[in-house]
């Protein structure tokens, strides 16, 4: 999610001051302080869909600050796929029950279990029989053993953060909000420059 400047809140600040300087100051904490509102807007948008905890989320997003060279900030979610272990689960006989989506009832996946790895617990399940997706082959018997090999262990995986992001219904309305923010903040960050020139 890109925030930038529109003409008429760009022309505040030019119109305000002559130095290149000033109006770098301006623009840089302007756009830099919004893209901060907008990364807990966008996390709290995202906790209504995911059944995350606030903290989790808050790990796939990250800021790219504005500059003297890119009037630009933006606020980025991971494509990486988030572990099932990180969403709401319960271990039960027949396997695990895993809650992904807020409005969605808990899934549950058979044989799935929760097995700690080099310190980290996950949530795991093995494939199926031809899942080429998980490239997992049909066991074979080994003829000098007699014994048959086994599919192999599939880390199980939720939707990835920018999934959510994508989504118009969650994105649009953020964007709206980041630019009312940005105007406000334009505001705030030409009267606070003009004060401390004031007083230099």
């Amino acid at each position: 999610m890109s925030i930038k400047f529109d003409d008429s809140d760009l022309k505040k600040i030019t119109d305000t001051f002559n130095d290149l300087k000033d109006i770098n100051i301006v623009v840089k904490r302007t756009l830099n302080t919004t893209a901060k509102t907008a990364k807990v807007q966008t996390r709290k948008a995202i906790g209504k869909k995911l059944n995350l905890k606030a903290k989790r989320i808050g790990q796939d997003l990250t800021v790219t600050q504005a500059s003297n060279k890119n009037w630009t900030s933006k606020v980025s979610c991971s494509s990486k796929q988030i572990g099932l272990i990180n969403f709401a689960s319960r271990q039960i006989k027949k396997g695990t029950k895993v809650k992904v989506y807020r409005q969605d009832q808990a899934k549950l996946y058979k044989h799935a279990f929760k097995e700690n790895i080099k310190d980290k617990k996950h949530l795991w399940w093995r494939a199926k029989k031809r899942d080429i997706k998980q490239g997992a082959k049909t066991p074979k018997f080994s003829k000098n053993t007699g014994l048959v090999y086994r599919l192999p262990i599939v880390l199980l995986k939720g939707p990835a953060t920018v999934d959510i992001l994508d989504d118009k219904d969650v994105l649009n309305p953020l964007l709206k909000q980041a630019s009312i923010t940005l105007t406000e903040n334009t505001d705030k960050e030409i009267n606070k420059r003009l004060r401390a020139l004031k007083y230099r």
